[in-house]
């Protein structure tokens, strides 16, 4: 963090400071603290410090007086803040026709605060300046909500890139925003694994949220950073991360992440309740489209619209029977289903829950890529490990059919769990003998059925019965 020595000491903490030596010098920039109670302790200041000293040591010694003040110089501190008591409230001239000619500001004191006070002042209650105001440390986290009122996530990321003056990534489910725009390896979380991870919290009091300090080296060059968890119904939907640039991360930058992860934790928790809304309707839609309720076609196509959907011309339904503890589960499911579908295949597809499972209308042109069923099962379980997934079905269909389709999607799942199968998907048109019964729910279907009753698969279902002494648990799919 930076500050305009200036504009610290306009601030009412300084009101009794005055400037003693050294005013050229006062468009320099504070970057920190530092204590000088040693002749020689100029040696371990660095360049932007605010050096503070009672200047005891200094007492009676003209010679380590000059010294003290061209060593500060050359390390280019931003300035030297004195107590003068001990020198009767008068600063040596000396000192004061040095640090003119270097242009070092002396600052005198005020003895009512400690230096604790003043390190506590800079480094956490005045956090950061901007147009020429402090801003408190309570007023920080207010100016983060606000960015999120203003612009969502995406405001917050760019208010810690301002203030902190470090490049800022966010991710969140699918996107990801980058200030500046793609500093960034392309396959920047793919490497997750090599980062090297480190929880902040251990070593720093005074932090609400988790914070992770990580670095990784790639295509020689080292990224360093700091960064949060965006977590959601126990899940991780995202991160903020903030990156070292031309200085090391100080307590400012640790406090502002602190902020800035407790305004996102807000802000996704309202992005979940809006979610959860919206799934409301969507799920209504289905439950209507599934059943019957709509009647046509172009009524259809406008309640998709409704809800920023698209009806497909042609789908499979696929209907995903789920066994274990949900614990309100549905959400991430369908988030899981459309995010996959959307990186694969870039489009989104109507999900929604329906009949204590989850269903999809998966378009025709996505149902040719054959693996689709087995990934998405594989994805699931992957991702919710403690769940068991079980996927129907149904056959193409248009608009006239979906309510059809729907019923042989789960209907295939309920017969092949019924059957003790040991598969996980199954496919209505490839249940073989085994849609008789389906078909008894259904004059058309038994029909269909009866007519094909002598095709070559059904020939060949009944033979594996027979071989397997009339065992139907043998022969299932």
């Amino acid at each position: 963090m930076e500050i305009i020595l200036q504009e610290l000491l306009n601030s009412d903490f300084f009101r009794e400071s005055e400037v003693l030596a050294g005013e050229q010098g006062l468009c320099h920039k504070v970057t920190s603290v530092n204590v000088l109670d040693a002749p020689d302790g100029y040696k371990y200041m660095k360049e932007g410090a605010l050096v503070v000293t009672t200047a005891y040591s200094l007492l009676n010694n003209p010679e380590d007086q000059l010294l003290v003040i061209e060593k500060l110089a050359e390390k280019k501190v931003a300035a030297l803040g004195i107590k003068l008591r001990f020198f009767n409230y008068i600063l040596p001239e000396i000192m004061k026709k040095k640090a003119d000619e270097v242009g070092l500001p002396i600052i005198s004191l005020s003895n009512q605060y400690a230096y604790a006070d003043l390190l506590e002042f800079l480094m956490s209650n005045l956090l950061l300046h901007k147009n020429m105001a402090f801003i408190r440390k309570e007023k920080v986290y207010e100016q983060f909500l606000k960015s999120a009122d203003d612009d969502g996530l995406q405001g917050i990321a760019k208010l810690l890139s301002t203030w902190t003056g470090f490049s800022v990534a966010l991710f969140y489910d699918e996107n990801k925003l980058e200030y500046p725009m793609n500093f960034l390896p392309a396959n920047f979380l793919d490497n997750k694994s090599n980062f090297e991870i480190l929880l902040l919290n251990e070593n720093y009091s005074g932090l609400q949220e988790q914070i992770y300090r990580y670095s990784w080296e790639y295509d020689e060059e080292l990224f360093e950073w700091i960064g949060v968890e965006l977590r959601c119904r126990n899940r991780i939907k995202g991160n903020l991360f903030l990156f070292k640039r031309d200085r090391a991360f100080d307590n400012n930058d640790y406090l502002l992440m602190d902020f800035a992860a407790m305004a996102c934790k807000v802000e996704v928790k309202r992005l979940n309740l809006i979610e959860q809304e919206q799934q409301k309707y969507i799920s209504q839609y289905i439950e209507h489209l599934l059943n019957g309720q709509i009647k046509t076609k172009e009524e259809a196509v406008v309640g998709a619209k409704s809800l920023s959907l698209i009806l497909p011309r042609e789908a499979k339904i696929f209907y995903f029977k789920i066994k274990g503890n949900l614990d309100n589960f549905h959400i991430d499911i369908i988030e899981i289903i459309n995010s996959y579908l959307n990186s694969k295949f870039k489009t989104n597809i109507i999900v929604a829950t329906l009949c204590s499972g989850i269903v999809a209308l998966v378009p025709t042109e996505i149902n040719s890529h054959h693996q689709l069923p087995e990934e998405l099962l594989s994805l699931l379980k992957n991702k919710l490990s403690n769940l068991d997934f079980y996927i129907g079905i149904g056959r193409t269909s248009t608009f006239k059919q979906f309510q059809k389709s729907f019923h042989e999607a789960k209907h295939a799942v309920e017969i092949g769990i019924a059957l003790g199968s040991t598969e996980k998907i199954f496919q209505f048109e490839k249940l073989g003998f085994y849609r008789i019964l389906f078909a008894a729910q259904s004059p058309d279907e038994l029909r269909i059925f009866y007519g094909g009753l002598l095709c070559q698969d059904n020939f060949l279902t009944l033979f594996k019965v027979y071989s397997h002494h009339l065992s139907l648990l043998d022969n299932c799919i």
